[in-house]
């Protein structure tokens, strides 16, 4: 009898009680591990209010822009989801705006943020549509809460949106 363990592999990781900077930390670490199965990845804050992560020093400065290849440590991921995280405006760029690596894999991105910070979000994915449309760049579909989906931009723009349900892409209870 042999003395290890065999598990499955892991396809769906969700982190609660996160914030963007640790998003992004996890993103840039150095570790050799690597998630070759693992398709869905949700990231969330279940803070109710604003988070002064992006208001405050030296909070703010935390946040480390992402510089490693999602491709490294996720090569099939397809779908990643950000409840509440602070700091979204900044991953999104960093992930899907000049500069970022290619990520044909991802299909489907997926953010609730705070209600108090919706616009900065909204900014961050406008900024992202012009940019891959700019560049002939596939973009991923996006499911966006109430607060970023209802706007005109997405349909001038042609862009692949749905309504995120309080409960898609989380296991938990979503206000």
């Amino acid at each position: 009898m042999s003395s290890r363990l065999w598990t499955h592999p892991i396809s769906l990781i969700s982190v609660s009680i996160a914030h963007g900077d640790q998003f992004s930390l996890f993103l840039n670490s150095t570790m050799q591990s690597r998630f070759p199965a693992l398709t869905s990845l949700t990231f969330t804050d279940l803070g109710q209010g604003s988070c002064d992560c992006e208001r405050t020093e030296p909070f703010r400065s935390i946040y480390e822009p992402i510089r490693a290849p999602p491709l490294g440590l996720f090569p099939v991921m397809s779908s990643l989801t950000l409840i509440r995280e602070c700091f979204t405006p900044r991953i999104v760029s960093d992930l899907l705006g000049p500069g970022s690596h290619p990520w044909p894999q991802l299909e489907v991105l997926a953010l609730r943020p705070r209600v108090a910070d919706a616009e900065n979000p909204y900014a961050a994915l406008q900024d992202v549509v012009r940019w891959k449309r700019s560049q002939e760049e596939p973009l991923p579909s996006f499911k966006l809460s109430p607060n970023l989906f209802e706007r005109q931009f997405w349909v001038e723009n042609g862009v692949n949106v749905g309504l995120l349900e309080n409960d898609d892409g989380f296991k938990g209870r979503v206000p």
